[in-house]
């Protein structure tokens, strides 16, 4: 697990960057089926992510928010909210985190939470 957790600390510290570009920007906002709101970060950040993750675990499967699953069939299925906390994001508050978690087996076995403007890692 220890190689899970340095490699997602090390994707999700890159990937904060993108939100931290649009923040308290002029932003396009969409609306999901369920009338959550959604961004062009919300949307760049969770392709970083899974491009990242791909590359690193090519037989993992991914599930994000924006753009649903990619079984690969394996144990291992890592969980993608890129920008937890989008209205927060989208009203300037510094309060919306990255979050990332990995399933072996459906059972929880790590999860990462980056909030980018606190500098916070948890």
């Amino acid at each position: 697990m220890q190689q899970f957790l340095n490699t997602i600390l090390e994707i999700t510290d890159r990937a904060e960057d993108i939100p931290k570009r649009h923040f308290r920007q002029s932003l396009d906002i969409e609306h999901k089926g369920d009338d959550s709101p959604v961004t062009l970060a919300d949307r760049d950040c969770e392709a970083f992510i899974r491009k990242a993750l791909t590359r690193a675990f090519p037989d993992h499967s991914v599930l994000g928010e924006e753009f649903g699953l990619e079984d690969k069939g394996g144990e291992y299925l890592w969980i993608i909210d890129p920008i937890d906390g989008t209205r927060s994001f989208i009203s300037g508050m510094p309060l919306y985190s990255l979050l990332v978690a990995l399933l072996q087996n459906g059972v929880p076995k790590l999860g990462v939470v980056r909030m980018p403007e606190l500098n916070e890692v948890f």
